[in-house]
């Protein structure tokens, strides 16, 4: 029997191979690249064969794509006039690739308008088979946290304990989004089975001690809660209801990781934040402080990568992030690029109320804290992940209110 394998179908399959493997970004077997990188270029190499489809553009497209293209734009000529004796950095190449992806991905909507829905399956997929990995002791990897003298921060082959949190986080979301509108009509016993994981993915989460991922769950529900509360006909109602809902869920939780001695640490991190964790000279409020002070060298215009590298030098005696999306941008760009990269997100945000709002669509709604979360509190530019769901938010407006010509009908 002869098995016809066509182009979508290969197309589709590294697809959602990328997907899955966004959980397995630090596990690089080769020595040269990554799992995730390495699908990512074969995902964009097979994308190439229909560069009719995959590099077309239309209006409403434009209208999402021109605020990021311009910021890339000018960071990349800032970056040129700033160019110094310390750094003539002016790309960042993984900017350039998952800018390249996010754009691509939004097109092979118009070929299976599904397929971003059974890729943030396969992302949810991925997400499990890493906890079940953690369970059974593969790739952990163990982080001391000497500020507290308790356990270690568990980890994913070295992986940063708040990006592997919150890409669980995500995978969680994608779990119980299933649960309520199954888009994709699965049946009932995988439906069951991924949601049968979501205590031990929990479990993973609570490992890495990270307290942003403690928080992002209830922030997902806040972000249902509050579109549904934009949207109600009983506003009052569904504020006691999304409330009670949100304490029901919230309250446990919060009981077992103070209560459960395998928790400590997370316990103790929750009780410290704003204090010794947070104002050490490797805290986050640290960082943020000092960056912030940094953003006066060139408020209105930036320094671009090469002056943002000087100066962060000169400051820091080292070159280092700031583990904040708007802090770097205000950096790299000044004002005057940050104007455009909030247009961009705006615009994102405002396509995902829609969808909620016309189509009662929850997935895009309640990732909106996950994307956040990598904006705020880590190098959200470069985050896959990040650039995943803003793709899958555009992708779903464009096919659910007729965007591209191809479901004009």
């Amino acid at each position: 029997m002869k098995i016809k394998i066509d182009r979508l179908s290969i197309q589709n399959f590294f697809l959602y191979l990328y997907f899955f493997s966004i959980n397995y970004e630090n596990f690089n077997p080769t020595g040269y690249f990554s799992l995730s990188k390495l699908a990512g270029i074969i995902y964009v190499i097979s994308a190439i064969l229909s560069t009719r489809i995959f590099l077309s553009l239309n209006r409403k497209q434009i209208y999402f794509y021109w605020p990021i293209l311009i910021f890339v734009v000018y960071l990349t000529l800032i970056s040129l006039i700033n160019f110094n004796d310390f750094s003539n950095r002016f790309v960042d190449i993984a900017l350039i690739q998952n800018l390249l992806i996010f754009m691509v991905l939004i097109n092979h909507v118009r070929k299976d308008y599904l397929v971003l829905e059974k890729g943030m399956l396969a992302l949810a997929i991925g997400s499990v088979s890493v906890s079940i990995l953690l369970f059974l002791g593969i790739g952990v990897t163990e982080m001391p946290e000497d500020m507290f003298g308790l356990i270690v921060r568990k980890t994913f082959f070295n992986a940063g304990p708040n990006e592997l949190a919150i890409k669980l986080s995500a995978g969680i979301v994608v779990i119980v989004s299933i649960l309520f509108e199954n888009t994709l009509k699965l049946n009932k016993f995988i439906r069951y089975f991924l949601f049968l994981c979501v205590p031990l993915m929990i479990i993973s989460i609570f490992n890495t001690a990270s307290r942003t991922a403690f928080l992002i769950l209830p922030a997902c529900g806040l972000a249902w809660f509050g579109f549904k509360l934009l949207t109600s006909k009983n506003k009052l109602y569904s504020l006691i209801f999304g409330l009670f809902i949100l304490a029901l869920a919230f309250i446990p939780i919060f009981y077992i990781v103070t209560q459960i001695e395998d928790f400590q640490l997370l316990a103790a991190r929750l009780q410290d934040t704003g204090g010794v964790a947070d104002t050490s000279d490797v805290g986050r409020l640290t960082l943020w402080l000092g960056f912030s002070s940094l953003i006066f060298e060139n408020p209105i215009f930036g320094n671009g990568y090469s002056g943002f590298d000087l100066i962060t030098f000169d400051y820091f005696g080292f070159i280092e992030s700031p583990h904040n999306v708007f802090l770097e941008v205000l950096l790299y760009t000044g004002l005057f690029g940050l104007l455009f990269y909030l247009i961009f997100l705006s615009r994102i945000f405002l396509a995902s109320y829609k969808l909620f709002k016309n189509r009662n669509r929850i997935l895009p709604t309640i990732l909106i804290p996950i994307a956040l979360a990598f904006i705020f509190i880590l190098q959200g530019l470069n985050e896959k992940v990040c650039w995943l769901i803003l793709a899958y938010i555009i992708g779903t407006y464009m096919y659910s209110f007729n965007k591209f010509k191809e479901f004009k009908n």
